[in-house]
């Protein structure tokens, strides 16, 4: 075996490894009550202050919206009614109807040992129909109506409690939990006996909150509507094969522009698990979560929300389509990968591969915003020769400072960076450590909530404005000028 086909088969080991190995550590989950929240669409009531796709309208910029219900406060009675309540606490219970009293206590009888009150004791209700008749039109007016306000304002407040439940673990457990929004609920006994109660057609979401008013909504995230067929549940022989799963693909592209396109939803459900199985039915009425587990898959539209941990899908589809890479075309392997299972000088004559973006630097200039030490000037040195560099250090060693100074001049000769983390907690670290007119460049493909979308469309609008008022020639000037004075 030659040395290119050594290497070939070396990095194919390689990124078969890495995928198997993150399979391995992601749980399979076929049974969608198993991720940590799930909640479905069915058991938001038709309110005034509850939105879902169920209902007729424009769901392409708000998927769910739950506003923050008030209880209503109770209308008392008149005082002459409230004296004859059994108690006036069941005013407030909407659980117990109020009643009156067959007697009370007559407040003009005066007690006298010597001669009789000419008052009675005690009032009997028969004696005032007066009072039966107020308060019966008290309770079909007003404390009939406010019972059923206080039902209804019970139904909503119990799904608003869920969903800011689940907001608020969203929230706190950060990027290793996503949210996403099913529908299709496949319920099969597959042919291997395996059990799946999952959903097919899933899609990120994220929520937005507005703490004055307590609106919650789930929203498409920050990148944008980007639906998945998801068929992980299924065992490998149970699963449509790429040809007959290519045109579903081709389907879903279309739900990109408004994933609440129930047509599309049904044809592309239906496609599937007619696909999937010659007595395959799809429910496209059916919104309920149901269980319904027998020999013939059977798709139920059942959307939901669910909070689940964030599956390394993303990871295992680069590996496939870098294990696709390489064995179509073995000598698109980069360098930074061969040397980690081959010794090599990675000394590049160019520097780094790639790097020709045909902006000409001045030698020996370097460009950085903030202090430098030398070891800084070292790196770039070697980056100039080099394929690539390791820089090492405990925390607060001064990694973010560097990375900045990097940043900065790689972006100033021409040079485009990626940065990677495992959170968008230290992107943003770095990003506020950077020169503000750097900090505009940025763009966050991390961050999944309002504030990144706000970010990214900033981003666009500074570009915008920085490309339509560039002036080549005064550029230019400016740079001459930077180059006298450093130079005095």
């Amino acid at each position: 075996m030659n040395s290119s086909n050594l290497d070939k088969e070396r990095a194919l080991r390689l990124f078969t490894y890495l995928k198997e190995f993150s399979m391995l550590e992601t749980p399979l989950v076929r049974n969608v009550e198993n991720y940590d929240d799930v909640l479905w669409f069915s058991e938001v009531p038709e309110e005034k202050e509850c939105t879902t796709p169920l209902q007729d309208g424009d769901f392409h910029d708000v998927w769910i919206e739950i506003e923050k219900p008030i209880k209503p406060p109770v209308s008392s009675p008149s005082e002459k009614i409230v004296t004859w309540l059994e108690s006036e606490d069941e005013l407030n219970n909407e659980n117990k109807e109020p009643k009156l009293v067959e007697q009370i206590p007559n407040p003009n009888y005066v007690e006298d040992d010597e001669d009789e009150s000419p008052e009675p004791r005690y009032i009997n209700l028969n004696d005032h129909p007066e009072i039966t008749n107020e308060f019966q039109k008290y309770m079909e007016n007003e404390w009939m109506p406010w019972k059923e306000e206080v039902f209804r304002f019970k139904k909503v407040q119990s799904i608003y409690t869920d969903l800011f439940s689940i907001y608020q673990k969203h929230k706190n457990l950060g990027e290793q939990f996503e949210l996403i929004v099913g529908v299709g609920l496949l319920n099969w006994k597959s042919p291997n006996g395996q059990i799946v109660h999952c959903h097919l057609l899933n899609v990120p979401a994220t929520f937005g909150f507005d703490a004055d008013t307590g609106v919650i909504t789930v929203v498409p995230t920050a990148q944008g509507i980007n639906p998945d067929l998801e068929q992980d549940m299924l065992e490998l022989e149970d699963r449509l094969d790429s040809s007959s799963l290519q045109p579903v693909i081709e389907l879903i592209h279309l739900l990109q522009e408004n994933f609440w396109d129930k047509t599309t939803q049904d044809t592309i459900l239906r496609s599937y698990v007619q696909s999937l199985s010659a007595e395959g039915v799809y429910y496209e009425e059916e919104i309920e979560n149901k269980h319904n587990f027998a020999n013939e898959p059977i798709v139920l539209y059942s959307p939901a929300l669910i909070l689940r941990k964030r599956v390394e899908k993303g990871f295992q589809q680069a590996c496939t389509k870098i294990i696709d890479n390489i064995e179509s075309d073995p000598s698109s392997i980069p360098q930074g990968v061969t040397r980690i299972f081959k010794t090599m000088d990675d000394l590049q004559p160019n520097g780094i591969e790639g790097m020709d973006t045909g902006v000409e630097a001045e030698d020996n200039i370097i460009y950085f915003p903030k202090e430098a030490n030398e070891e800084q000037e070292k790196i770039i040195s070697r980056l100039s020769s080099r394929n690539g560099v390791i820089v090492q250090g405990p925390p607060g060693t001064g990694k973010s400072h560097t990375i900045a100074n990097l940043t900065s001049h790689l972006l100033a000769t021409g040079k485009r960076v990626l940065i990677t983390s495992e959170t968008d907690r230290a992107l943003k670290v770095l990003k506020a450590k950077l020169p503000k007119e750097l900090q505009g460049l940025c763009v966050s493909l991390l961050g999944a909530d309002s504030q990144s979308f706000k970010d990214l469309e900033h981003v666009i609008h500074m570009i915008s404005n920085e490309r339509d008022d560039w002036d080549p020639d005064v550029t230019q000037k400016e740079i001459e000028n930077i180059l006298k004075s450093s130079m005095i």
